[in-house]
């Protein structure tokens, strides 16, 4: 699947050229290596985007508080996938960090090839026709991508909650759940301009098996999870 749209990506830029597996424009600074299959890491990626992640000035973007989920997940997984470690700005008025990364060939790659929104991701959302093919394993990891920089653990009540405006999301979230046989509640209700959709998992035995079957890569949410109950 993936190998096919690599192909047609670059087919209609001529001017990316090839050389031991890398890809890149003569006069880029750096190359970029472009993954041609489907992997737990690159569907997780594309969930966290979805989630957090904005494609404005050709620049790729993820948003998140927490500095040890920038250093230790992120940024090893855009040098394990794309060969370039991206970099990672404070924001100190808004008390968050920014992964970051401009290029021109994985910004076009990841709009094109991928269908990720360019803008604010979530104003565009829609989750791309490939992600529904993949296998479960692989939609679970885009799923943990998106419970990763949308779900909330509540220690008192043993509950994952996870929230979007993307009634299609939710859909997708859905069916990856029941088929890893998480039980599971949906809502969808006006809080805001947007509806929301959401999802609540109750639980221990419910939160192991989120934990076997979906996983958090997000240190805070891990270690809240962990603290919630004893998962094994």
């Amino acid at each position: 699947m993936l190998p096919v749209r690599l192909s047609q990506f670059l087919h209609s830029h001529l001017d990316i050229v090839s050389e031991n597996g890398r890809y890149f424009r003569p006069r880029s600074l750096y190359p970029i290596q472009l993954p041609s299959e489907f992997d737990e890491s690159l569907c997780r990626l594309i969930g966290w985007i979805h989630g957090d992640g904005n494609m404005s000035y050709r620049r790729i973007l993820i948003t998140d508080e927490c500095l040890d989920f920038h250093q230790d997940v992120l940024r090893p997984t855009f040098a394990r996938l794309f060969g370039v470690a991206p970099n990672i700005y404070h924001d100190r008025a808004r008390n968050t960090f920014y992964t970051h990364l401009k290029s021109s060939i994985l910004y076009d790659f990841m709009t094109q090839a991928l269908e990720v929104p360019s803008g604010s991701v979530r104003n565009k959302l829609k989750v791309p026709s490939y992600i529904k093919e993949l296998n479960l394993k692989l939609r679970s990891a885009y799923v943990g991508g998106l419970y990763d920089a949308e779900g909330h653990v509540k220690k008192r009540q043993a509950e994952i909650d996870f929230s979007t405006t993307c009634k299609d999301i939710q859909v997708t979230v859905n069916d990856v759940l029941s088929a890893s046989g998480i039980n599971h509640t949906l809502y969808s209700r006006s809080r805001r301009p947007n509806e929301e959709h959401e999802i609540y998992i109750y639980g221990k035995d419910d939160l192991r098996r989120f934990e076997d079957c979906i996983q958090f890569t997000h240190p805070i949410k891990k270690h809240k999870l962990a603290n919630a109950i004893p998962l094994h």
